[in-house]
């Protein structure tokens, strides 16, 4: 069998599956799925077809049988292929990009149980045919909303958790940002049971170990794990409402900061410093706070350059750090009292330059009153 030929079957075993999954959700026999045909071959016949009247459809008082088959074309792979009969107008490939379409929490039991199985049907599909596996990436949105409504220990949830893709469909660079595990940062900020934010960040680290041991490497040099993970990790936890729990967080740190090679990187943010060591600040991660300081104030941070105090909250953040630890590490003490000394120095020189400034622009201002 030719692979044109394998592909239109497999296209053709995704539709009956479908269709037969709608019969089995809503205890349809053949002869009702066929009659339901004609009334929605009815429907479509009273107006254009676009998404927008899919989406309508699933706000309407109709069965909810009719609101599954409009779900199945916004979820389809393509709009070549949809279980049930469909024209984009538009000539659009799939309408996964639409981010509203469906939402599985404003939908019915019922729907919500379509909606899963769907999801089960479409991936197997995927994984079947060479060349459609890239379009798993575009379902991480569906696969969160399933996490966030059934239970951790479903085994519906886990079977499609280890379909989501902790990586960008590929790589990308502009001015609104570069590609490098995305989708993990939005696992970290969902609003799921930390268990999958766990077993995400448990296949991040194995990236990151095969990428510092040489076993693999990322795509681009944006991609580079260990370096995305650490940003990722801070903007998700570090801020008003932290995404997860504080023992997530420090084995996070933990984690990083255990790793060899860590020379030449900056991989934490200086801003962040406050809110890290307030994170850590119980006493079963004292050994922690002091490792992440020596990383922050003596590791050799390459072109980043080393630790400086250039504001108000820097300067308090050294003090801090000096305080908590400069009677137990000489080295760091030492290290610390220089950068304390140097940043007065500048926001001395700055404060003085700003005075100066200031004093001139009052003496012309006086001179334009006269």
């Amino acid at each position: 069998m030719s692979i044109v030929a394998k592909f239109e079957q497999s296209c053709s075993r995704y539709v009956h599956d479908v269709r037969q999954l709608l019969a089995e959700t809503f205890g349809l026999s053949e002869d009702e799925v066929a009659g339901q045909d004609k009334t929605w071959n009815d429907w479509l016949g009273l107006r254009r077809r676009d998404s927008r009247q899919l989406g309508e459809l699933l706000k309407a008082d109709v069965n909810d049988s009719f609101k599954a088959r409009a779900i199945a074309i916004f979820l389809a792979p393509s709009t070549k292929f949809p279980p049930f009969v469909w024209c984009e107008s538009d000539g659009l490939p799939n309408l996964l990009f639409l981010r509203d379409s469906v939402v599985l929490a404003n939908l019915s039991p019922a729907l919500q149980a379509f909606t899963l199985g769907l999801l089960e049907i479409t991936f197997q599909f995927l994984e079947g045919n060479d060349g459609w596996s890239g379009t798993i990436c575009h379902y991480n949105r569906f696969i969160l909303q399933a996490l966030a409504v059934l239970g951790e220990d479903d085994p519906r949830a886990a079977r499609l958790f280890d379909r989501y893709q902790i990586n960008d469909l590929e790589m990308y660079e502009s001015t609104e940002g570069s590609s490098g595990y995305n989708p993990l940062r939005t696992l970290f900020f969902a609003d799921v049971p930390e268990k999958w934010k766990r077993l995400g960040d448990g296949r991040m680290r194995e990236v990151i170990r095969a990428e510092q041991e040489g076993r693999a490497q990322p795509r681009c040099p944006w991609e580079k794990a260990l370096s995305n993970y650490a940003e990722h990790i801070q903007v998700s936890f570090c801020g008003k409402k932290p995404h997860y729990s504080v023992e997530l967080f420090s084995s996070q740190v933990g984690f990083i900061l255990e790793l060899p090679n860590l020379s030449g990187q900056r991989l934490f943010n200086a801003w962040h410093a406050r809110e890290i060591l307030e994170a850590l600040s119980g006493e079963e991660d004292r050994k922690l706070r002091h490792r992440f300081v020596r990383h922050l104030i003596l590791d050799d941070h390459g072109t980043y350059g080393n630790y400086q105090v250039t504001d108000g909250d820097a300067l308090t953040d050294a003090r801090m750090m000096l305080e908590a630890f400069g009677e137990s590490d000489a080295e760091l003490r030492a290290r610390l009292v220089t950068i304390i000394a140097e940043g007065q120095a500048r926001l001395g020189e700055r404060e003085a330059s700003a005075r100066a400034h200031q004093s001139q622009t009052d003496l012309v201002m006086a001179g334009m009153r006269r």
